[in-house]
């Protein structure tokens, strides 16, 4: 029975859903890859003059000789000369690769093959289409899948990294407890994504919290400074840990920015957003959600600064107080540790960060001398998800890094108990009482002899 519920709810929930964008006066023309045969929606919003609007696989745009210069999307031409009883004039009008409509039924669906393809209506009055494409749950759905997983493996590999041993010590139990949680959150996040909810992003913002936190449990000297997890140093460290966490956390949430990437052709700007190329103008959004936008960037884009500006002045503040103060404690607490901690925090917490920033690849996207858009759009989105791996593992590196500072350095603590436990439950016997031990096969030889 409960198999069955779960079954209906993830078919419910994976119905398709797909890309949603809009085109207007504003931005007249886009272009998408679709990967599996579909159907495109077009349905009209705003306007009432009945415009013609065209749809065709991109490869075949050289059939529709009466799009103004279709190839650098520049769509300022005189559209009247392409244009007669309100539709567009074609030389083959028949043609399976072109479709063209005076809006007279709503909403307009076609069928279309796996290939890019483009959408254009021509630059004049005002209007608003909306442009729905059917697919099997949101966009980058799979991608968030994949992301997840493998988020899941390296973290998997990245706990066994800092758990060897009988007794590791007590900051690489820490790690891989990190490491654990982070599985659980990634696991989560998999399976609400599977469900078709998109639902990373926030744990991404999870995720870079369990990061901060651990952070700020190493500064202030956890498995440096004492070797039992119940001293009272735990809940300062908690304390100071939110107060890194909570700023950094709100900033993420309300981030103004939009999901809109920049690239370059011909020297020329334009936007892709969820894998759609339009000019610079284009940002998928519909006339209220523009309006919406620009009222929140006006409204809390000072507020959103100010928020950024405190979370970054209470890490630095804090970071510097937690350092300084291990560092006193070091002194006198743990002397052997102290070398190595600095050099842990200078490699580790600051020189890796910008040896990372440097290994990564340039996030400028430029293609010049194009004449094919189909084909950069394609690869502007390999390269994209590319750059985004090598990013990932580079950032991730810093937890090897940080393993390996340490594995040659000295002062890390263990459980003292755990010790303990060991040295009580291990028969210690010196080397010269093991050649006084006789063999069995001397025992026995010894017995035959008495009888």
């Amino acid at each position: 029975m409960i198999g069955k519920l779960i079954v209906s709810l993830t078919s419910i929930a994976s119905l398709c859903q797909g890309r949603e964008f809009y085109l207007g006066t504003s931005s007249n023309a886009a272009c998408l890859t679709i990967t599996s045969p579909t159907t495109i929606e077009i349905t009209k919003t705003i306007g009432q003059e009945s415009l013609p609007i065209v749809v065709f696989d991109y490869k075949h745009r050289n059939l529709l000789k009466e799009l103004p210069n279709f190839d650098f999307l520049t769509t300022d031409a005189k559209v009247d000369e392409y244009i007669e009883y309100g539709e567009f004039v074609f030389d083959s009008p028949n043609s399976v690769h072109a479709f063209k409509d005076e809006l007279n039924k709503v909403p307009l669906r076609y069928n279309v093959e796996p290939g890019t393809w483009c959408i254009y209506t021509p630059k004049t009055s005002s209007y608003e289409y909306k442009v729905e494409v059917a697919e099997d749950g949101y966009y980058e759905r799979y991608d968030d899948l994949w992301w997840s997983g493998i988020n899941i493996v390296v973290s998997l590999f990245l706990a066994r990294l800092f758990n060897f041993g009988s007794n590791p010590p007590i900051i690489y139990k820490a790690a891989t407890l990190v490491q654990l949680a982070k599985v659980s959150v990634y696991a989560t996040s998999a399976f609400f994504t599977f469900l078709n909810e998109p639902v990373l992003k926030y744990a991404e913002y999870v995720v870079k919290g369990l990061d901060d936190i651990f952070t700020m449990m190493f500064l202030m000297g956890y498995g440096l400074t004492y070797g039992n997890y119940r001293d009272q140093n735990v809940k300062k460290i908690l304390f100071f840990s939110l107060l890194i966490v909570l700023p950094s956390f709100a900033l993420r949430y309300f981030d103004l920015k939009t999901n809109i990437n920049s690239i370059e052709i011909n020297h020329q700007g334009y936007n892709v957003v969820k894998g759609i190329l339009g000019a610079s103008g284009f940002d998928a959004l519909n006339q209220i959600e523009k309006i919406t936008l620009k009222y929140k960037i006006n409204t809390f884009s000072g507020p959103v600064a100010l928020l950024f500006a405190i979370s970054n002045f209470v890490k630095v503040l804090v970071y510097s107080l937690s350092i300084r103060s291990t560092l006193k404690k070091l002194k006198q607490i743990n002397p052997t540790a102290r070398k190595s901690y600095s050099l842990v925090v200078i490699v580790w917490l600051f020189a890796w960060s910008l040896i990372s920033a440097a290994l990564s690849p340039q996030l400028f996207y430029n293609y010049p001398n194009t004449t094919n858009y189909a084909n950069v759009l394609n690869n502007y989105l390999v390269e994209a998800l590319r750059n985004k791996y090598i990013i990932f593992a580079l950032d991730e590196s810093h937890w090897i890094v940080f393993w390996l500072l340490w594995y040659f350095g000295k002062g890390l603590l263990v459980d003292k108990e755990v010790v303990e436990v060991n040295e009580v439950a291990a028969v210690k016997v010196k080397p010269s009482e093991i050649d006084a031990i006789p063999a069995v096969t001397d025992v026995k030889e010894e017995t035959k002899k008495d009888e």
